[in-house]
Parts: C-alpha cells; sequence; structure tokens
C-alpha cells in the first residue's frame, strides 16, 4: 500500500502508510493529515495535497494548493504531479519519499500462473484467441461504454499522456466490463516479457490474479488478448506494436467475458495508446502541464465532511429511506449519489428529479407512469413508466420534495408503504424496488407542525442526514477552490494553475451564501477570465467575493496571511471607491508575492510594457525591491 517516508536532515524520520483514502492534507496546521510542523512558516497551515487519481484506484498525484514557497518533486516545482515509486517530494527542508512497494513485495507480480484445475473445462476452452478481423467487425456500444469512449476521446483531445491516461482509464474499463479489480501495465523495453505496473484497483501489492496460460506474455505481444473466463488479458498498442496491457477479472459466480466485451476493451487500448498526440511511454518531467480532474467525491477534511462520510456510509449500508436536508447549494445530490454508489443499489440506475419542477396537471403521471391508452391529453397511447419503475433496482433522487402538493404526498407514503405502485388509469399494482432519497432546504420537520408536509411520509425516511453549510466548514475552502480550478482549467482549456494566496484569504473570509455552488460559480467565473496567465488574482473573483461580510468576521477566527503583509480585502457596498492608485500598489503587491519576488515575472502578469515600468511604480509606492521573495522572509 502507498507510504510515505518523511525526513528533515538527519534528525527525524518517519513513516505515514495510507490505504483506501481519496484525500490527504499536508501542511503545519494541526488539521492537516500529515502534519509537518515548521516554527519559520516556509511550510504553509495548508500546503499540498495527495488524490487518487481515479475512483477505486491504487495511483496517486500530488497537488500543490497555492503555498508560499512551493512545492517541488526531484528538485522541480510543480503544480501537479502523478506520483511513481521512488518521487521525491520537497516541502521547504522536508523530504517525503514515497513509495508503493511493501518489504519484500518489490518483485512480486500481479498475475500468478496455476495449473489446470482438473474438473476445470481445460485451458482450449478458457482462453479465446480472437483474430484482428473480429476486433474489425462493428460494434453495439452500450451507453456506458459510450461512455467511456467520448471521455477518452476528450481526455486525449487535452494532450494527456500516455501512461497517465492508462491508469485514468481503468477504473472505466473495470466498470464497463463488470470487473471488480484489475491493474495496467507497460512492458519494459530489452527485457523480453518484463512488465512494470502503472496503477491498480481493487487490489494491494499482495494480491494477486490467477490465470492458467503461461505464455499469456507473446499471445499479448502478438496483438491477441487472453481470455480466461472471468479474467481478461488486453493488449495496449502504441502504432502496432505492444506496448502493456490491461488486466481485469469479474468477481467469483459472474458471467465470463464475452467476445464483444473482449473486443470493446482491446479497442479502449488502442485508443487509449494511439490517439494521444506525440505519444511518449517515458512521459513527461515533473513539470508536466496536464490538468489532472479530481476523481468526484466529497471534498473536503473537516471535522464536519467527515462526519458528513460517515453519515453517507451508514446510509450506504441501511435499507432505510434517506432524507437529505440542507441549505441550497450544499451539494445535497452529491450526497445522494454517493449513497447510491457506496450502496447495494449501486449497479442500477441514479435518477433524479426535481419535485418543485413538474406541472402541477401532469404531475401525477409522470411521477407514477400512466397506462395504455389512458386519455391524457398528449400522451403516448402505449403507457409509460413513472419515476418509481424508471429507477427500478436504483435509486429515485426527489430533489425539493416539499413542493409535492398533499394529494401526492399521500401517493408517495404508499407507494414507500406497499413497494408498489399504480399507473394512472392502471388496472393491478406494479411492484418497484429501488432506493428512496429525498432532499429539501426547507425544514421539513416544522412543516410537519404546520400541516403543510404529511407528518407519516416525513417518518417513512429512516434516515435523516444534514449536510453542513460552507460557512461551517472554512478549512474546506482551499481544497474546494482547487478542485473547481482544476475543473474548469480543464474544461474551458485555460492556463489557469494557482491561485494567488490573498486571492484565497479572500474566499475564506466570504459568508457564501450561496455555499459550494456559489464558490463553483466563482471559481468557474475566475478562471474564465484567465486566458493568458496561470495565476488567478483577487481581482479576477467576482465582486460579491471580494466583500467581507460583518457578520461572518464578528468572533470568527480568519485565516493568518502567511506572509506577514497587510491583507485588504476589498471595499464593500456601503464604503466609498478606493483611489485607483492604491488598487494599482495592491496589484503589484500580490503579483510580486505571487511570483516569490519575481519582478520581470510579476510585469508580464500585470501587462507592463517593461521591468523598468514596474521598478518606478514600486519606487513611487514605496514597495520595496526584494518585496514577496520568500528567500528573504
Amino acid at each position: 500500500m502507498p507510504q510515505l517516508l518523511i525526513h528533515r536532515g538527519t534528525s527525524s524520520c518517519r513513516e505515514y502508510v495510507f490505504s483506501n483514502v481519496d484525500c490527504l492534507l499536508i501542511g503545519r496546521a494541526r488539521t492537516n493529515d500529515i502534519q509537518i510542523p515548521d516554527s519559520s512558516r516556509r511550510v504553509s497551515r495548508c500546503h499540498a495535497a495527495i488524490l487518487r487519481l481515479a475512483p477505486n484506484c491504487e495511483s496517486y498525484f500530488l497537488r500543490d494548493l497555492g503555498s508560499l514557497r512551493g512545492t517541488r518533486v526531484s528538485g522541480q516545482s510543480v503544480f501537479q504531479h502523478i506520483l511513481r515509486e521512488g518521487d521525491v517530494i520537497e516541502i521547504a527542508d522536508y523530504e517525503l519519499i514515497y513509495s508503493v512497494h511493501e518489504p519484500g513485495l518489490q518483485d512480486l507480480s500481479p498475475l500468478r500462473v496455476v495449473s489446470r484445475s482438473p474438473e476445470g473445462a481445460g485451458l482450449d476452452q478458457n482462453t479465446a484467441y480472437l483474430t484482428n478481423r473480429e476486433f474489425q467487425r462493428e460494434i453495439n456500444f452500450t451507453e456506458a461504454q459510450k461512455e467511456v469512449v467520448d471521455s477518452l476521446l476528450q481526455a486525449t483531445h487535452r494532450r494527456m499522456v500516455g501512461k497517465n491516461l492508462l491508469v485514468q482509464m481503468l477504473p472505466a474499463i473495470a466498470r464497463t466490463s463488470g470487473a471488480v479489480r484489475g491493474f495496467v501495465t507497460t512492458f519494459r523495453s530489452g527485457d523480453a516479457g518484463a512488465f512494470d505496473v502503472l496503477g491498480r484497483m481493487g487490489m494491494s501489492p499482495r494480491d494477486q490474479i490467477e490465470i492458467t496460460d503461461a505464455g499469456f506474455v507473446q499471445t499479448l505481444l502478438g496483438g491477441l488478448p487472453v481470455l480466461e473466463e472471468r479474467v481478461l488479458l488486453s493488449p495496449i498498442f502504441d502504432h502496432d506494436v505492444v506496448t502493456g496491457f490491461f488486466a481485469i477479472e469479474r468477481p467469483e459466480f459472474a458471467d465470463p467475458f464475452t467476445p464483444e466485451e473482449t473486443a470493446f476493451a482491446v479497442l479502449l487500448g488502442r485508443l487509449a495508446a494511439s490517439r494521444v498526440h506525440g505519444s511518449t511511454w517515458r512521459g513527461r518531467s515533473a513539470g508536466d502541464s496536464t490538468v489532472w480532474e479530481w476523481p468526484a467525491a466529497m471534498i473536503g477534511r473537516s471535522v464536519p465532511i467527515q462526519a458528513l462520510c460517515q453519515q453517507i456510509k451508514e446510509a450506504a449500508g441501511s435499507e432505510a429511506n434517506v432524507l437529505v436536508e440542507g441549505e441550497s447549494g450544499v451539494g445535497k445530490e452529491l450526497v445522494a449519489r454517493a449513497i447510491h454508489e457506496a450502496g447495494r443499489y449501486a449497479p442500477g440506475p441514479f435518477l433524479a428529479r426535481n419535485c418543485a419542477a413538474i406541472t402541477e396537471s401532469l404531475a401525477e403521471a409522470e411521477i407514477f407512469g400512466h397506462a395504455a391508452r389512458s386519455g391524457i391529453a398528449g400522451a403516448d397511447p402505449e403507457g409509460a413508466p413513472g419515476w418509481f419503475e424508471q429507477a427500478l433496482n436504483g435509486t429515485l433522487f426527489l430533489d425539493e420534495i416539499h413542493g409535492l402538493n398533499l394529494a401526492l404526498q399521500d401517493k408517495f407514503l404508499r407507494v414507500l408503504q406497499e413497494k408498489e405502485v399504480w399507473r394512472v388509469r392502471g388496472r393491478r399494482a406494479i411492484p418497484v424496488k429501488a432506493q428512496v432519497i429525498a432532499a429539501s432546504d426547507h425544514n421539513l420537520e416544522e412543516a410537519t407542525q404546520d400541516g403543510t408536509f404529511r407528518a407519516p411520509l416525513f417518518f417513512r425516511f429512516g434516515k435523516r442526514i444534514k449536510v453542513p453549510p460552507l460557512r461551517e466548514r472554512v478549512e474546506d475552502i482551499v481544497l474546494l477552490a482547487y478542485y473547481f480550478l482544476d475543473r474548469y482549467a480543464q474544461r474551458l482549456e485555460s492556463p489557469a494553475r494557482t491561485l494567488s494566496h490573498r486571492a484565497l484569504q479572500l474566499l475564506q473570509r466570504y459568508h457564501w451564501p450561496g455555499n459550494v455552488r456559489e464558490l463553483e460559480n466563482s471559481i468557474r467565473s475566475a478562471v474564465a477570465k484567465v486566458r493568458d496567465r496561470e495565476i488567478v488574482f483577487s481581482w479576477d473573483l467576482p465582486e460579491m467575493a471580494l466583500e467581507m461580510h460583518p457578520s461572518h468576521v464578528e468572533g470568527k477566527a480568519v485565516p493568518e496571511n502567511e506572509g506577514g503583509r497587510e491583507l485588504s480585502l476589498g471595499a464593500s457596498k456601503s464604503s466609498r471607491p478606493r483611489p485607483m492608485v492604491a488598487i494599482e500598489k495592491e496589484k503589484i503587491m500580490e503579483s510580486l508575492e505571487s511570483t516569490h519576488g519575481n519582478i520581470s515575472l510579476a510585469a508580464k502578469l500585470l501587462g507592463y510594457r517593461s521591468r523598468q515600468t514596474i521598478l518606478n511604480k514600486m519606487d513611487r509606492f514605496g514597495i520595496p525591491r526584494n518585496y514577496g521573495d520568500t528567500e528573504t522572509v
């Protein structure tokens, strides 16, 4: 399992082992997962994060979180970096050595060749060698397979590096194939038959997948897959040369792989390798400019969000219907999806519907369905299923459930009680089996008392989850800000890679009445403005985020300015307009802080024609020539 060996000179050494986690925070503050104390404050309070590369994948990448002095890997500054065996993460005078090997396991192969079972069907029947002609025939993609191909094509359009792309594609390939574990490899050049594991999913370095074909390497190098009932080895091509392979395994008692599924896996291997622009199996340097979008998850490491994750885990393992409560924009649907994906209904559909957005006259037919020849104007004469039937064996998410009128609430109650639904004009009940998750930004307990919500329906939700507002988990704002920064930098093809320290402080001091949704929209707006630089400055943020809200400051701890410099929070609505000279001075100071005192780069970021221009302004405003230089602080 992954681990970090943490050194500080020769005086200390400790080990941090992590497994099955999506995010680790590194920094000076005690709230971090990995605290690295530093009285000189060269380590930022929230310095960097280690994030899972993709869901259920045992590969990770490092993300700098706008630290004042930066994060380095093997001597090179990075903002993001895929972690490989032996990488040395340098933070101030600390060295964190990343390793995925356990002692004595360095040479353990994830594949183990076993002899055939006497009662088995035999190797000739267990192993299918399909010809290239079979792969060239037309494949009818399922919806899930189409999504994987589309995401792969989008990734190659963004010029993603070959090896990194393969690691990110592994969970998607496994999911569409019904596999529960697997790994992806590349063959070593000059070492016949030897291969390196790039990433694993659902298996530790101690786990092995068993096959019976001792000649699997020769088969794969010949461009053909190896198929042994529930195990599939699929070659990866680079310009018709096999450079590696995917290995995936279905659970016991699952159906064997079909030729169509095998052909699809081989197709993905070809696409992943050959469509990468300038494909290179050596990858890029530590300073790789590729933007990695974080896997969808509950972003945050604060106490409230960890408590929420525990509630999600409990709800996923329960048979009870779930009610998710919280203010608008806190992420109630995200919580519902997390419950669905962690529960036993995960293989089924997730159907999200807004109860307040349907026309009252058509609500009953839309929710419960209608029978054939029901006589409803404009309805399908053949009949149509409602929400419960569409979510069969999956999850039905009912947003804004308070929007249902009392009559529909009574019908909902009956469906939840009887586990069957009657279509409009229907002659028989239809059994339905689905998990029901409802959400509301109203206080439904109070609504039951004033008669606007049926108490029996309210008590049908045996599990209640309260999602905390963003103002109650301020320590998560930095992580969320970078999550959205990377998402929209990738989608909008923006060069934005980091946020200035002042921008981060403004985000942490704002009260966020719109919660996470408002933060997301603010970051998206800022990223869209940045077309010619990597840094998002405070003045790129929407005006509302630049305003200090008094109710948020009173009695609240305000994040410190780690640079030891005065921070202006911008003008509030009630204050007078600030002089342009003061605004320009603060822009120069913020640019110098973000470039660590690099005057030439700061001048370029501000659009000044020459270095001398910014020097003249610095002298006029009384800004020291070494301002922002972290080595002189």
